[in-house]
């Protein structure tokens, strides 16, 4: 059986950011499958009980944007932390509408999923933009390279029973396999054995699951 990886992520993470580049640089440095499962956080940190890290402890809430910048540069990927903006949009508003978008996108045309995907990511966590609007996810979209139509009917299409039951259905099957927060990744190593992992700096890990040699963070590979 083939080796795989499925990435379950919300935009409004900056860590699932940080796995979904690699694993997408993993992807060709590999040879294997990547299978990208937009889900909505907010609804596994419910189902878990589990809390954000800097309304648990002040401490390690002031000690996130450190650690945020720190990965950021090690990878190579242009995370710019704007507090304000990033308590607005993520413990205010929630980024139910622009996963939404997503998953409707990923439903009419998957191919566009990944990119989608990371403008978005780039949008709220590199130029501090409000990805609860319309207007920001439409942009977004179009530098994806989204048509102004398509943008339009995937707006309809995530108010729709079918993409609102995707990304619940995405989410349950998170949270059923133990799911307590984002990036979630799920390996399937060569024997069919699924390991379920949680972070974004675990690669050494699930290379050793998958009997690769972890190279690094691949910054030439990157798609930013």
């Amino acid at each position: 059986m083939a080796e795989s990886i499925e990435v379950y992520y919300d935009v409004v993470s900056p860590y699932s950011w940080l796995a979904f580049e690699m694993a997408c640089r993993l992807r060709e440095a590999w040879r294997i499958s990547v299978k990208l499962k937009p889900f909505f956080l907010g609804g596994v940190m419910k189902a878990s009980g589990n809390k954000p890290p800097a309304l648990v402890s002040p401490t390690k809430g002031m000690h996130l944007p450190t650690d945020i910048a720190r990965l950021a540069k090690f990878y190579g990927i242009p995370i710019n932390h704007n507090p304000e903006n990033f308590v607005r949009v993520a413990f205010s508003k929630g980024t139910l509408g622009a996963m939404r978008f997503i998953t409707a996108v990923d439903l009419c045309c998957p191919e566009k999923t990944e990119e989608l995907s990371r403008q978005l990511w780039i949008a709220f966590h590199s130029q501090g933009k409000d990805i609860t609007e319309d207007s920001v996810i439409s942009e977004a979209a179009r530098k994806a390279g989204l048509t102004d139509k398509c943008i339009e009917e995937s707006l309809a299409d995530s108010r729709s029973a079918t993409t609102k039951n995707r990304l619940v259905s995405y989410t349950q099957e998170a949270i059923e396999g133990g799911a307590f927060g984002a990036p979630w990744i799920a390996v399937t190593d060569r024997s069919g054995k699924k390991h379920m992992v949680f972070g974004s700096d675990r690669w050494e890990i699930i290379a050793d699951l998958l009997g690769k040699d972890y190279p690094g963070p691949l910054r030439h590979l990157s798609k930013l």
